[in-house]
This record gives structure tokens, sequence and C-alpha cells, in this order.
């Protein structure tokens, strides 16, 4: 008895120090890559929406900002819990990039070592879990989301995520009403940071099956039970309060996008376009998977598809989905992994079209997972099957992380500032209209503006209907004291878009500077009536209001 004692003791100490070894590991393959961000500027890429020129966040954790945070839709989300981080942050640090940076990163680090211990529990699998967890740790496609300040959000809808599932096994394992709102309080949390967490009720679905063995269909054997056996409609049942907050607010984020003038219509984007650029969307986030090269910022959409890709692309995706539902009774995981991926994809690929990108290297951050899922399971049983030693394999699985981390901390350093951003958006990238515009503005605010003018001009030959672009152009000009040239660009920005406040601001000044000042007067208002929160509006009508008294008296 003694002994057996003494051995299962060993055996519980063994495990441990493997699961303290794997976690080191994990935290230095992540620091290796993403400590150089300590270094980091902000980017113009949202950094400014949500920060530097955001005055909620910039004043810190006060009872109006907080009020703000819970009760604003800034960008058409509501995120409050994403905004009081930053107000924390904005708190301790000021406005230092570097602070956030690291803040980014350590929830990376957390989210790591959440999903490798709650897939650890579930499966029972160490060698398998800390695979999953390392690709998520070190792939390339995630440097978006931990490199880029503005992604927080990611990350703290991952991090909620996580600690539902986790918080869901252990209400698996022992149902009962507080082990269940522990369930539904993390998923309101997950809510509050980003709504793409609306497709884990799906994926909680999914895991009953595999890995925890709730049910099974009809001919299949059950998979290896973690938990008692339920009916569908109970299982179905108690997702139930998940889903209906998932509607609520899914449905409350497309009226606030809608009401951003985010949601594109289906005159200028067709339904069969949006279809299209989904399934070659698909296919293009797999092939990042495999090969993580040419990764930008900003992809740009296509402005026409050639057929065969998208009949491939369907053709592919039905082919790989015939396949791995064929190995379904021997093989679960395949099939529970792949519809991971596929359905929580599903918001933002694209059939509600917001924003003017074809796809986003932040939407793998939780999605790729399930390929992860996949790869990690599938894999081995595949070398297994053709008779390769599992060294062999485990030794193919540490070079492939290896190999990662090198690319992805190369990605990381593309994320240093806003012109090495962009520069390098360009180069990966054909006809980027965003990455020309922004590079502009980086170029602008270091004074380089003919630089900047080029960059701009570029951005117009590829949108013509820019009226930022216009907006910019004028602005250039207005430094440079070209004032004529100036409110004419001013003017055809606020003909494409007559609502744009920072052109009529813009135009109010020049308009100012030659003494117009009722007419400058004017477009003031005009742009606190587009955006009451633009101070340097308010300031500059005030100026004016007194200007035109000195002039009347």
């Amino acid at each position: 008895m003694k002994m057996k004692n003494f051995t299962s003791k060993n055996i519980i100490s063994t495990k441990v120090r493997i699961e303290v070894l794997i976690s080191l590991s994990l935290i230095l393959a992540i620091l290796y890559i993403y400590y150089q961000t300590k270094n980091f500027d902000f980017v113009l890429l949202d950094d400014d929406v949500y920060i530097t020129a955001n005055p909620f966040v910039a004043g810190g954790l006060n009872t109006e900002n907080i009020e703000w945070a819970f009760s604003h839709s800034h960008g058409g989300f509501w995120i409050p819990l994403t905004w009081l981080s930053y107000m924390i942050d904005s708190q301790l640090h000021g406005l230092q990039p570097g602070y956030y940076h690291i803040t980014n990163l350590i929830f990376h680090i957390f989210n790591t070592l959440l999903l490798f211990f709650i897939f650890r529990k579930m499966t029972g699998d160490v060698w398998r879990s800390w695979f999953i967890a390392a690709l998520f740790a070190v792939h390339p496609v995630h440097v978006e989301s931990v490199a880029w300040v503005s992604e927080r959000k990611d990350l703290l809808f991952a991090f909620f995520w996580l600690l539902t599932m986790g918080s869901y096994y252990y209400y698996v394992k022992q149902p009962g009403i507080w082990r269940y709102s522990l369930v539904i309080v993390f998923f309101i949390a997950g809510l509050m940071s980003k709504p793409m967490i609306v497709t884990l009720p799906f994926v909680l679905l999914l895991l009953d099956y595999w890995p925890l063995g709730r049910y099974r269909f009809k001919g299949f054997p059950r998979p290896q039970a973690a938990a008692p056996r339920l009916s569908y409609a109970k299982i179905v049942l108690e997702k139930v309060p998940l889903i209906l907050l998932s509607i609520g607010t899914g449905t409350l984020t497309l009226l606030k996008q809608q009401a951003h003038g985010a949601v594109s219509s289906l005159e200028s984007f067709p339904l069969f376009h949006r279809i299209g650029n989904a399934l070659v969307s698909y296919i293009m986030y797999m092939a990042k998977l495999l090969w993580p090269h040419e990764l930008s910022a900003v992809y740009p959409y296509p402005a026409s598809i050639p057929f065969w890709q998208i009949a491939g692309a369907g053709l592919l995706l039905v082919l790989i989905t015939f396949v791995i539902i064929k190995h379904f009774p021997d093989l679960p995981y395949l099939t529970i992994g792949w519809l991971w991926f596929l359905g929580t994809l599903v918001p933002v690929i694209g059939i509600i079209k917001i924003g003017s990108h074809a796809m986003a290297d932040r939407y793998t951050y939780m999605t790729f997972v399930g390929l992860y899922i996949v790869i990690a399971c599938g894999v081995p049983e595949i070398f297994k099957r053709f008779g390769v030693r599992q060294m062999a394999v485990g030794s193919a699985a540490a070079a492939a992380i290896v190999i990662l981390m090198v690319t992805a901390r190369n990605q990381t350093s593309t994320w240093a500032n806003s012109i090495r951003l962009f520069t390098h958006a360009i180069e990966v990238t054909d006809n980027n209209f965003l990455a020309h515009q922004n590079l502009g503005l980086a170029l602008a605010y270091r004074g380089e503006l003919n630089p900047a003018l080029l960059h701009f001009r570029k951005a117009l030959e590829i949108n013509p209907a820019s009226a930022k672009s216009y907006n910019d152009i004028g602005t250039c000009f207005m430094i440079t004291g070209k004032i004529d040239a100036a409110i004419g660009y001013f003017k055809k920005a606020l003909d494409l878009q007559p609502n744009f406040a920072k052109a009529h601001n813009n135009l109010g000044l020049v308009l100012m500077a030659r003494k117009s000042y009722a007419e400058a007067a004017g477009h003031f208002r005009e742009a606190l009536r587009a955006d009451p929160d633009l101070k340097s509006a308010r300031q500059n009508l005030q100026k004016v209001l007194i200007s035109l008294k000195h002039v009347g008296s």
C-alpha cells in the first residue's frame, strides 16, 4: 500500500513538473516574439480613435469616463471592458505606448496558458494540448492581435472565452446553479470586450461531443466520456441563455455599425461578390495557417474575383468537409476542429460587409484554435498509421514551432511604427488604398509633406471617391500656405461626404485665415453638428466669433 501511494505521488509530481516546464516554455516563446513591442509606438490604425485622440481614455479612470465606457458605442462597438482596460493603462502610465503593448503581451500569455490547461483537463493529453497552445502562442497570424494596441479587444474577448470554457468544463463535471452562473458571467464579460464571442455557444455544443462525450449520434460510437451522457434537448436547452445573449449582442452590434456607416449596402457590394470573397477567404486563411507569408495589417477588398477561384474554393471546402466527416466515427476531433474553424469565422467572413477589408489576421485569434485541434490531434494519427515513430513526430512538431517563432518575431517587428507598418503592407499587397492613405498621414505627421502627398494621390488613384484623401491633401496645402488649393480640396471632400466634420473644420480654418469669418463660423458649426465631440471645432468657433465681434465693433 505504501509503495502504491509512493508511486502515485511520484506520477503526480512528474505530471506537475512537466506542466510547469511546458508553461515556462510557452512563456519564453511568447517573450522571444513579443517582448520587443515594449519599444513600439502607437500606429495610425485606430490607435488614435481608441487611445491617443480619445479624451475619455486619455483622462484615465474617473466616474465620467467609466460612465462613458458603458453608455457609448464609440466606433460602432459597445466594448466597455476594453475601454476600461485602456483607461487603467492611461491612469497608470499616461500615453506611453510601451506599457499598453506590455499589457497586450501579458494577456496573450494568460490566454496561451489557459488554452493549454483547459485542453489538458478536457482531453487528458498533455502533449497534444501543448501543441495546440504552442501554435496559438507563436503563429505569425496572431501578431496583429498582440502587437496592435487597438486589438486589445481580441485579447480580452479570448481571455473571457477561455474562462467561459474552463468554467463550463467544471460545470459539466459537477452541474450546479453557481457553476452555471459563472459560465454566464464570463460570457457576458466576453460580450462586453468584443462581440465576436457570439459563436461560443456553438463551440460549446461541439465540445459536448468531443472531448466531453455528453452525447452521441445514432450509429456512431460515443467518444470517451468526460461527463455523464445527456439528451440532446437538455444539452441545447442549457445553451439557450447564452444563445439569447449572443443574438441580442449581435443585433445591437449590427445596428450600431449601420448607424456608424460601417455596414456596406448590397448595391455597393453585391451578395454574389460577398459570397465569393467569403469562400476564397476561407482558403486564404488556411493557406496562411500553413504558409504564413505576406501578412498585412490591411488586405484590400478585391474589385472582382475570377469565377474559377470562387468555384475552386467552394469545391475545396466541400471536399475537405466530406473527407473529415467520413472519418467522424473514429476521429471525431477532426470534425469538431473543422466545424470550430468554419463556424467561428461566420460573423466576420464578410456576408454582412463591415469595413473595407477582404479579410484580417486578427479574425484568426480564436478561430484557428479549431485548425490547431485538427493538426495537433490528426497529424500524429496520420503519421502513426504510416508507421512513423512518435519521437520523429515530436521532433517535427518542435521544429515547426521554432520556425513559426522566428517568422512571428520578424512579422512583429513590422508593427514598430506606422511608417514601417504601412510600407510593409504596400510591399506585400496590391492597390492597398488604406496603406497608402495611412502611410501618407504618418509621413505628414513627421513633416515630410512631399512624400506624403505622393501617397495621398496614390490612394486617390485607387479610390477616387475618398473624401479623406482629399481632406488630407488639402491639409498639406494648408500647412504650406497654399490656401486656394487647400480650399478646393476641402470642398471636394465635402462634395463627396457632406457630414465630414474634419473637412468642415479645416475649411473653416483656411477661411478664417482669409478673414472670411462668417463663412468660417458656418463650417465650424457644421463640424460640430456632424461630430459634437470635436473639441478643435468648438475652440475654433469661439475664436472666429470673437473675431466677428471685433470686426462688428
